[in-house]
C-alpha cells in the first residue's frame, strides 16, 4: 500500500496563488487583507469572512439534541 497522498492540482493552485499575494505585502498578512479590502471596493464583489448560519424558524417534533 502506497502512503502517497492524492494532490490536487486546483489545490495546489490555489496555494501557490496564497503565496504569491502573500511574498508580494512582504509576509504582512494585515497589508494583504487591506489590498483584499481594497480590491473588494473597486470590483463591488464581497469576500466572505465567515459562514452565514441560517436558523430554521420550523419546529420539528424531534426533541433537541
Amino acid at each position: 500500500m502506497s502512503s502517497r497522498v492524492y494532490e490536487d492540482p486546483i489545490v495546489t493552485e490555489i496555494h501557490a496563488i496564497r503565496d504569491k499575494m502573500v511574498a508580494d505585502c512582504d509576509g504582512d498578512h494585515l497589508k494583504l487583507m487591506q489590498e483584499i479590502r481594497e480590491h473588494q471596493k473597486k470590483t463591488c464583489r464581497r469576500v466572505i469572512s465567515a459562514p452565514v448560519v441560517v436558523q430554521s424558524t420550523e419546529q420539528s417534533d424531534e426533541p433537541e439534541r
